[in-house]
């Protein structure tokens, strides 16, 4: 029965091999390498790309072991899964697959997300002042409204300085849940509606609204992506 159960366990936490040619083909894929050199425009979540990263970086191969590998000892002698150790929840294959739909939401967000910001009239002034190679590579990616297939360095940059004028503030989710519960006592839509404007007021103060862009921070959590 411990074998069994053991064994099963391993199956859903590890990689077969199938699961581990996809994995390799994720870690190559031209989405996440277009989302890594996004990542040096400052406005953009990184820690979104960040937690799918380390999702995918926590996915081990393991497909040698048969459970005649238990008779001597109690867990796999290939990879030492200790099952108390780890959360065995969802599958691999499944992690996999959730992360295959996230690098297209994540970019899909990315490129909205940078489309309207350089529509910003600080922006627009700044686009203008770029050199030839950058204001080229950006125009381009304004007027086709979506990314090309390879990202430039040009591009990066051009969008970068570009919306350098902006200012990125970042909300940790628990924060701004402290401020709006209050201690958690019941309140009014009006009292909630107060906090969250005396919240937003107190972490902008001193900077000009119109540049301000507000950063959800989700850190290591997972879950759907914006």
């Amino acid at each position: 029965d411990y074998k069994s159960a053991y064994f099963n366990l391993h199956k859903k936490a590890r990689l077969g091999v199938n699961e581990d040619g996809k994995k390799k083909e994720l870690l190559k894929d031209a989405r996440l390498e277009c989302l890594k050199k996004l990542a040096g425009v400052s406005l953009l979540p990184h820690s979104s790309l960040t937690e799918l990263q380390n999702r995918l970086a926590k996915l081990q191969p393991c497909f040698t072991l048969v459970k005649d590998d238990l008779d001597s000892s109690p867990i796999c002698p290939h990879c030492n899964f200790r099952p108390q150790e780890e959360n065995v929840g969802t599958s691999g294959m499944a992690v996999l697959q959730q992360i295959d739909q996230q690098l297209d939401a994540l970019l899909e967000n990315w490129s909205r997300t940078l489309l309207e910001n350089l529509g910003d009239p600080t922006a627009k002034k700044s686009i203008t002042l770029l050199p030839g190679e950058q204001k080229t590579a950006v125009g381009g990616f304004l007027k086709a409204k979506k990314l090309p297939e390879k990202i430039s360095n040009d591009l990066v940059q051009g969008m970068q300085t570009a919306l350098s004028g902006l200012i990125a503030i970042s909300v940790k989710p628990a924060d701004l849940l402290d401020a709006l519960s209050d201690g958690g006592a019941p309140c009014t839509v009006e009292q909630i509606q107060t906090r969250f404007e005396e919240f937003v007021q107190k972490i902008t103060r001193g900077k000009e609204p119109s540049k301000v862009r507000l950063v959800i921070d989700r850190g290591e959590n997972p879950g759907v992506l914006p």
